[in-house]
Parts: structure tokens; C-alpha cells; sequence
């Protein structure tokens, strides 16, 4: 505020210090205020055009979550068109216009402005990687699965590519292999993201689900014990807690109405021979006892806490009441 408010005559701070403030008062949920600091930059005379740039792209993204879409393209746009923006904040803004058409069922702009920041010059790798991985589901919604798949295998062969988008278009392109029966694929585009290195937590409890639905599938020995070895593998390189908190993460997620074949699959495999499990890991396995033989009297024996914790479990998998 000092800033904005001391240094009339110092343009490029001043327009620096707005757009700052603006996204101060975004965090806080000041939007009108957000709106109106981002508004004063593009406003402002002879405002450095970077920040002009970055002004219009945060109004976009403001704008967009306030649901008004036509305000946000238009925002967008006005980045695309401005002479001698950075190429950084173009990219940006093709990628956000490009979601945002999206949302609007505009696929075919959507897909022309991804492919708009693929094929712009010097564009900043993550933003190509994004536009890449999006454009894959958008062509794997139209069926166009072999186009995904391309995109996909693009991303991963990016140099110097996020490996959030690598884990995101390996864990995408397993599901396109997989919808063509090309379980193998698959397989091994969902152990692949195990063992990225940085890979976010998330995406490796997504994989390991898709992993583990795809064995129980498709019983094959070999695959199998492929499946066990890289699961371990990936847990094995996680501490104690790490490793708690992804198999929680992971057996909550498997654990659905009809899903108690893999869910018994995933304890036996990663919580049974686990030899460091946390004493309360034992209740699943317990569970998993249960679900398999059908005998609730395995329950009698628990203390109320852990009983009443064990018939939570198993309520997750009982189909929905029609």
C-alpha cells in the first residue's frame, strides 16, 4: 500500500505493487478488491506491459471463478492480442481461455488454443505440458483416443517437463491403453508413475488404485507379482508416517460398494506382509478377514473404539440404499 500510494511517478513499481496487492487481497477473498487493483494496472498509463499482462491474466482467473466466463476469455484474449506481451503470460492466458471454452462446450476452441501454445515459440515448457495433457482428455472425450494417447506420449517425452504433468499423462495414457484392453500398457504406465521421482503423493495413491483394479481384472500370475514387487517398492522408499498416510489414502479410495476383492488384495499385499505396521494397520487386516469369510464374530473380541472403527470400514462397502 505504501507503495501504491507513495510512488505516484514510479510506474513500474506502482503496477507491480497493484498487481502484488491484488493477489494479497484474492487470498483473503476480497475479489471486488482483487478485481479493482488489477483493473487500476491496466488502466494505468504507460504500466510496463508485462505487468498490463499479468493483470489481465489474474482478472481472467478472477474472474472465471466468480463464473463470469465471458468476462474471463475476454480478459484472456486481451493478453493474446497485446503487442509485445511475454510470452509466459500469452501461454497462460491460451491455456486458461482454452479451460474456460472448455467449460463451455466450445471444444473445437478449446483445442485450437492448445494447440495454439504447443506451436507458440519459446513457450515455457510447463505451460506446453499442460496444454498437451489437456488436450489429451479433451480428445479422449471426443473418442479420439488414439490423438490422446499422442498427446500423452508427447508430454512424457517433454524435456525438462513438470512431473506433475508426466505422472498426470502416464496415469492418463494408462487409462486410454486400458479402454483398448492393452492391459500390460497400462500396467506399466501406472508403475511408471511409482517411480517418478517428486511425483505427488496423489498421483501415486491414483495409480496404485488403477493398478490394483486392473490385477483383480485381469488375474495373471505374473502381473501379479509384478504389481506386488513395484508397490512395495514405491512404499518402501516412503518413512513410516509417509507410507501410513499413502495406505490409508489408498485403501479409503478402494473402499466402495462391490469393491471388496481388491480392497482384501491391497491389504494382504501391503499391509499383511508389511513386518513395521503401526499396531492399527492390524484392524484392516482384520477386516480384510471378515469380508473374506463372512464371520463377524472375529469382531468380538476388539475393544469398542477399534470395533466401532472396523464396522465403519465395512459399511463402505455396502451398495447404496435405492
Amino acid at each position: 500500500d505504501r507503495i501504491v500510494t507513495s510512488s505516484p511517478k514510479n510506474v513500474k513499481r506502482v503496477a507491480k505493487a497493484l498487481v502484488n496487492r491484488g493477489v494479497a487481497k484474492g487470498m483473503r477473498q476480497d475479489i471486488q478488491g482483487a478485481i479493482e487493483d488489477y483493473t487500476a494496472v491496466i488502466e494505468m498509463p504507460d504500466a510496463p506491459v508485462d505487468h498490463v499482462a499479468q493483470a489481465l491474466v489474474n482478472r481472467g482467473i478472477t474472474k472465471g471463478r466468480q463464473q463470469d466466463f465471458a468476462g474471463a476469455i475476454e480478459d484472456y484474449t486481451a493478453v493474446i492480442e497485446l503487442p509485445d506481451a511475454p510470452v509466459d503470460q500469452v501461454a497462460k492466458a491460451l491455456v486458461n481461455r482454452g479451460v474456460t471454452k472448455g467449460s463451455q462446450q466450445d471444444i473445437q476452441g478449446e483445442i485450437e488454443d492448445y494447440t495454439a501454445v504447443i506451436e507458440l515459440p519459446d513457450a515455457p515448457v510447463d505451460q506446453v505440458a499442460k496444454a498437451l495433457v489437456n488436450r489429451g482428455v479433451t480428445k479422449g472425450r471426443q473418442q479420439d483416443f488414439a490423438g490422446a494417447i499422442e498427446d500423452y506420449t508427447a508430454v512424457v517425452e517433454l524435456s525438462d517437463a513438470p512431473v506433475d504433468q508426466v505422472a498426470k499423462a502416464l496415469f492418463n495414457r494408462g487409462q486410454q491403453r486400458n479402454k483398448k484392453g492393452e492391459t500390460d500398457a497400462s500396467l506399466a504406465d501406472w508403475i511408471r508413475v511409482l517411480g517418478l521421482s517428486g511425483a505427488p503423493s496423489e498421483a501415486c495413491v491414483e495409480a496404485a488404485n488403477a493398478i490394483l483394479h486392473c490385477v483383480i481384472a485381469h488375474p495373471n500370475q505374473k502381473d501379479d507379482d509384478d504389481v506386488t514387487a513395484a508397490l512395495n517398492t514405491w512404499l518402501t522408499q516412503l518413512d513410516i508416517k509417509e507410507r501410513s498416510a499413502r495406505l490409508v489414502e489408498l485403501l479409503a479410495a478402494l473402499a466402495e460398494p462391490e469393491g471388496e476383492k481388491v480392497w482384501i488384495y491391497a491389504v494382504r499385499r501391503l499391509v499383511q506382509d508389511w513386518a513395521k505396521a503401526p499396531e492399527e494397520f492390524a484392524v484392516f487386516t482384520l477386516v480384510a478377514d471378515i469380508l473374506d469369510t463372512e464371520d463377524t464374530t472375529k469382531l468380538d473380541p476388539l475393544p469398542p473404539e477399534q470395533r466401532d472403527f472396523a464396522l465403519e470400514v465395512m459399511r463402505k462397502f455396502e451398495s447404496p440404499e435405492a
